[in-house]
């Protein structure tokens, strides 16, 4: 994503060597040393080139570790250079996401966290919402729906989310079908994710038609909140379903949340549940970026 001076190239070359030669823990010293080095010098695209070079060559070679390791030594270059997050970046942390097995690794869930730590350091929703959707689907294929939901109820990527629920709602009973969209639009919804929870909503009930109390509120709530001034509505909805949003204690706090970010009114449900303290703490874990 650089242009490379000769002599960056002739290093490059020769770090690559040493990782086909199979003399990976000598390789990764190596680009160590320059990383410091070059940092220390203020030669910052010598050091962005040579990180993301390494940590391609690394990932190739299925060496995961080193190639987070190196990859988080990319993004503390770009870190201290303040590099601007541009569409070329983007496409180069996605490539070398793609190089991750697709199956669990830790040492990509380390890569997925230091990704999001660096964008959302930038404040670009675009880009930030970009790549929650690109790990959306990769937890997807690792079948870790909790975290594959929380990428893409900050994303745009609505046909996969619901492709994704889906496939989800399979796994649980089938009278709790309702519960999978429910949970997730609103969760989405408390991201300030208005289009995608719509499209997710629509696209799923097209693939899987539902007509239960709760989807029928879930379709009134995303009215509502596209309406301006629409707080009593709101709180009006909230309590003629109240009795269907008991089935599952996450949706208060999370209709908690909604209440605060669209009307700037605190909600009373932790303080009418017992053990709001322990589903609030779930619910950080539902929302946080990392």
């Amino acid at each position: 994503f650089l242009k490379m001076s000769r002599g960056q190239s002739n290093i490059s070359v020769k770090l690559a060597k040493s990782i086909q030669d199979g003399n990976h823990y000598e390789a990764l010293q190596m680009y160590k040393t320059l990383y410091f080095r070059n940092i220390g010098q203020k030669k910052y695209e010598t050091v962005i080139e040579l990180m993301y070079s390494g940590a391609t060559e690394m990932l190739k070679k299925h060496l995961t570790n080193a190639g987070t390791e190196l990859s988080g030594l990319w993004y503390e270059s770009l870190r201290t250079s303040q590099t601007p997050i541009t569409k070329e970046i983007v496409e180069n942390i996605k490539q070398l996401y793609l190089l991750y097995p697709i199956e669990k690794d830790e040492a990509k869930n380390i890569f997925v966290k230091s990704t999001m730590k660096w964008v959302l350091e930038k404040k670009d929703k675009g880009f930030e919402r970009d790549l929650h959707g690109l790990f959306g689907v990769g937890y997807w294929k690792e079948s870790d729906f909790a975290n594959s939901q929380k990428h893409f109820s900050k994303s745009t990527s609505s046909s996969s989310f619901a492709d994704m629920l889906v496939d989800w709602s399979k796994r649980g009973n089938t009278d709790e079908v309702d519960l999978f969209l429910v949970r997730a639009i609103l969760l989405t919804l408390s991201q300030e994710n208005v289009d995608t929870a719509k499209e997710t909503l629509s696209l799923f009930l097209n693939q899987k038609p539902l007509d239960t109390p709760l989807t029928s509120f879930a379709q009134f709530l995303v009215l509502i909140i596209e309406m301006k001034d629409s707080y009593k509505y709101f709180d009006q909805l909230k309590k003629s379903y109240l009795p269907f949003l008991q089935r599952d204690p996450e949706f208060l706090l999370l209709l908690d949340q909604i209440c605060l970010l669209y009307y700037k009114v605190s909600g009373s449900s932790n303080n009418n549940n017992r053990f709001g303290g322990l589903f609030q703490g779930i619910l950080r874990g539902l929302m946080s970026d990392t």
